[in-house]
């Protein structure tokens, strides 16, 4: 299991997490509940191997972070980013387009 966020928003913990499988997740809403924690909502569901960022992917959002492709205004262009990426404009824009749609989809639950 592992911790992605936790927050605390009036007086609730809220808390999202990764699990090897659903019965590890069953298991520890089950040991929760057990301990007295009062569980309001769980969601479970499947993270899709389509959904994980590939490591070119993630390596383009993090030099794009990085270097300031995301500010407003940018500090980077994306034809010096993808010379940095060593790929094409297209290439570049294509592969930072892809890892976004990903993070939403797994950020939103979409």
């Amino acid at each position: 299991m592992h911790i992605i966020s936790s927050r605390i928003d009036a007086g609730i913990i809220k808390v999202r997490m990764i699990c090897e499988n659903k019965s590890e997740a069953k298991n520890l809403l089950s040991r929760m509940r057990a301990s007295g924690i009062r569980i309001i909502s769980a969601k479970l569901r499947t993270i899709r191997e389509e959904d994980i960022l590939t490591p070119r992917q993630e390596e383009a959002l993090i030099l794009g972070f990085i270097k300031g492709y995301f500010d407003n205004p940018r500090r980077i262009d994306l034809g010096a980013l993808s010379k940095e990426l060593g790929v094409s404009k297209p290439t570049a824009y294509s592969m930072i387009k892809r890892a976004i749609r990903k993070l939403i989809r797994q950020t939103l639950y979409i």
